[in-house]
């Protein structure tokens, strides 16, 4: 089941966490480089009408993913989160 996200979610919850959760790095979750190890991700809504979603491993505690994960673009997001049409476009590039 996938996470829906709409743009009165990012604009209600600026500068706050939205979600967050485990996925797994292979083609049914966030694929990043298939290692198939689980991974901890946060959906940020940030202070600018934008968002963008960090990743790091499981261990980390969902604020360290927040403060010095990696950056995930949205086309890897594809197969957790439904995105309403226009929050591509808002994303924190």
């Amino acid at each position: 089941m996938k996470i829906k996200i709409t743009k009165e979610d990012i604009l209600k919850n600026e500068n706050k966490v939205l979600v967050c959760g485990i996925s797994i790095d292979n083609p049914e979750g966030i694929n990043l480089s298939n290692t198939n190890k689980l991974i901890k991700f946060v959906f940020n809504c940030g202070g600018y009408k934008d968002w963008a979603v960090y990743i790091d491993e499981e261990h980390k505690s969902f604020d360290e993913v927040r403060d010095c994960g990696n950056k995930v673009m949205p086309e890897s997001l594809k197969n957790i989160f439904e995105l309403e049409e226009g929050v591509e476009e808002m994303f924190r590039r």
